[in-house]
């Protein structure tokens, strides 16, 4: 009797045995899958360090870029504002007017307008070329076609 216990217990150890055994190299094998991995991620990691840092220098230069912009174009609002107090729609109209019926843009300036807004006026609404006020407003325009499906 003592044989055969030794024996079941034998067998039994060899078992987990090989049960440990198995769970071991299991183990084994997903320490290795797990090293490799790692391994490729921190060789990226160099590659990803700098394509980082090219973004940081270009969002930096766009930002710089952007408060240059906000700079130059900072005044552009109250300019406008000055512009709207100072010449009333009642005389830039009659401007209007008077570079339709052919006026230069000294004339113009007598309306209250800066040289550059008379020279504005004159080229949007002045005559054209050959006294033709149509041939000043642009390219004729075109009826707008809708076609239906």
């Amino acid at each position: 009797m003592i044989t055969l216990e030794n024996s079941t217990l034998s067998l039994a150890a060899a078992v987990i045995s090989l049960v440990s055994l198995a769970a071991v190299i299991q183990l084994y094998r997903a320490v290795l899958h797990w090293r490799e991995r790692c391994m490729g991620l921190e060789a990226r990691l160099p590659e990803l360090r700098r394509e980082i840092e090219r973004c940081a220098s270009i969002s930096m230069r766009t930002g710089r870029h952007v408060k240059r912009i906000e700079s130059d174009y900072s005044t552009v609002a109250e300019r406008v504002d000055l512009v709207e107090a100072r010449a009333p729609t009642k005389d830039l109209d009659e401007a209007i007017r008077s570079a339709r019926s052919g006026a230069d843009t000294r004339r113009l300036t007598q309306f209250g307008l800066s040289r550059g807004e008379a020279e504005l006026v004159a080229r949007v609404h002045g005559m054209g070329r050959r006294g033709d006020p149509e041939k000043s407003a642009g390219p004729p325009r075109r009826p707008i076609q809708i076609h239906e499906r």
